[in-house]
């Protein structure tokens, strides 16, 4: 069986601790880079390394401590919090997002499909493309997990506990050759010092501290990651509009 893990940690460098408005990256995109863009193959998300509770706004993770232990999630249906909830529900952040994606895109009128790709690191896009594309296909959509869990994302001013993913989204256009689309987000935990498109997480999926978080039902938990996958899908479909 394959295993999947998680990695509980309690602290994070200086710069990955603090918070801010951040700046949105500047999007490569537009209507004459999506003409003629009406079939897309979308590459099968692929899941993040671990999925991560991490107290990123903690004092201590603001004095760069580091800490942690990946725990393989099969044994862990009894454990309380995210690592439980996982377990109990084996869901998974990469079907969700694809499911959503290609949801998202059938309602603007695309024709899609699912494509498998092997993919050495999940933090990075595939770069390489033209082997998964057909006469059928006008474009590739490509994804890379660079994180999912749950964090804080500052002592003061955001302290609660809400979902967070950090994903990136590219489309390889098949009859110009290269990436007409390229864009970050980041959902939840927002940090100023990484160049991305932030995006909320709902009150509804906040938590005052990390032992609400873990009392709370896997239900309101999972549906936390569910509302990441939406919330990313729809931005990215956003800019897809014709």
């Amino acid at each position: 069986m394959k295993t999947r893990n998680i990695l509980m940690c309690n602290t994070m460098l200086a710069a990955l601790a603090l918070s801010g408005c951040g700046a949105s990256v500047p999007v490569k995109v537009g209507q004459q880079s999506l003409s003629g863009i009406r079939t897309v193959a979308i590459v099968k998300v692929p899941e993040p390394r671990e999925y991560t509770v991490i107290d990123k706004g903690s004092p201590a993770g603001a004095m760069g401590a580091v800490g942690g232990a990946a725990i393989a999630m099969e044994a862990n249906k009894n454990q309380k919090g995210l690592l439980g909830a996982l377990a109990r529900t084996k869901f998974s952040f990469a079907d969700e997002l694809t499911a959503e994606l290609q949801a998202t895109l059938r309602k603007l009128g695309y024709q899609t499909k699912v494509v498998s790709a092997q993919r050495s690191d999940p933090h990075k896009l595939l770069g390489e493309y033209s082997a998964l594309t057909t006469s059928n296909d006008d474009a590739v959509l490509d994804v890379s997990t660079k994180g999912a869990g749950y964090a804080t994302q500052h002592w003061l001013t955001s302290p609660f506990w809400r979902p967070e993913a950090h994903v990136e989204v590219a489309l390889y256009s098949r009859n110009a050759g290269e990436l007409v689309y390229d864009e970050s987000f980041m959902y939840g935990y927002h940090n100023p010092f990484i160049s991305a498109t932030n995006l909320d997480a709902p009150v509804a999926y906040q938590f005052a501290n990390k032992a609400a978080m873990e009392a709370t039902s896997d239900e309101r938990l999972i549906s936390g990651l569910k509302d990441a996958a939406k919330a990313i899908a729809n931005a990215v479909a956003a800019k897809f509009a014709k």
